[in-house]
């Protein structure tokens, strides 16, 4: 088989969405594809022809070990280039296939104008690091990344791309772990680990002997935590926000400044948070009550329930 004839994903610009964003990759999709990612006939043609162009570089693959077996040195050195690629090209397929169950928006109408595509060197990035041998985690958050990328062009920064796919597995379990424990600042979903009876560099792991501090330490130097001492988030008086911990949830009017004090992020860290998948657990719940009630004079405190 020659690999030149094989559809090479990766090469144009998205239209509308991650949908159509995957329909336009492929040179053996048709433009009856380029519609809105929120066609659920749409996800499954698009799953469809994902998987049968996998299939491709499957079969080129084996072909190509068979050759390799009776091939001379110089042609082995070929052949080993040649599975190299359709194998990058693979793992590339499987994130695009995973990023389709992320990109569906449920809120968005098929009557809107077309999105703006993705710039070529931001997908030229995402493509050679979704070539790579990554993680499952890894594979995961840049999924997340191409859906919100596809869906809001100019959304998730070259650097944040760039961190997620070179980020060292101890430092994305450093992060996970702090995320685990940051209540979300709505409608935005900005993280953070506020102070309150307990400061929030003092807070315990769950199941852990580590506290938040080694955490904030320990991710120090790839720019995602801001400075504890000098960050806040700042809000005059009768301003309104929804605070949230899993599905608890409550509404907070000011009823003087008020200003939050602990572990906030900086807007690279605010970037890559959204596509974590946070744990929730009894150390979160214990942060929201606790600063909920810390602020308690400085606030009228509702529970709300989100009925939508």
């Amino acid at each position: 088989m020659d690999i030149t004839t094989i559809p090479d994903i990766g090469q144009k610009a998205i239209k509308n969405g991650i949908g159509s964003f995957i329909a336009s990759q492929s040179d053996i999709m048709s433009d009856k594809y380029q519609r809105h990612i929120g066609k659920l006939n749409e996800i499954k043609s698009l799953n469809e022809m994902i998987v049968s162009e996998s299939k491709i570089y499957d079969n080129g693959i084996e072909i190509l070990t068979n050759k390799y077996m009776s091939a001379n040195s110089e042609d082995r050195i070929r052949i080993r280039q040649d599975l190299e690629y359709m194998e990058g090209k693979k793992r590339q397929l499987s994130i695009y296939l995973k990023s389709l169950a992320y990109g569906t928006d449920k809120n968005k109408t098929t009557n809107e104008e077309p999105l703006k595509p993705i710039e070529g060197h931001w997908i030229d990035k995402f493509n050679e690091l979704a070539r790579k041998r990554n993680e499952e985690w890894r594979s995961d958050l840049l999924a997340r990344a191409l859906a919100c990328e596809a869906e809001t062009p100019n959304s998730v920064s070259p650097r944040a791309i760039w961190l997620m796919g070179h980020m060292e597995e101890s430092l994305f379990i450093a992060l996970s772990e702090l995320l685990n424990l940051c209540v979300r600042i709505l409608p935005d979903n900005i993280p953070l680990l506020p102070n309150s009876k307990i400061q929030a560099l003092d807070r315990i792991i769950s199941n852990s002997s580590k506290t938040v501090g080694n955490l904030v330490f320990q991710l120090a130097d790839i720019g995602i935590v801001a400075d504890h001492l000098t960050s806040s988030r700042q809000y005059d008086v009768k301003q309104g926000f929804i605070v949230k911990y899993e599905q608890t949830q409550f509404i907070i009017t000011t009823k003087q400044k008020l200003e939050i004090r602990g572990i906030l992020f900086t807007p690279l860290g605010d970037s890559i948070a959204k596509f974590f998948n946070p744990t929730w657990n009894s150390g979160g719940i214990s942060v929201l009550n606790d600063w909920v009630e810390s602020i308690s004079a400085q606030a009228d405190i509702q529970p709300y329930i989100n009925t939508i």
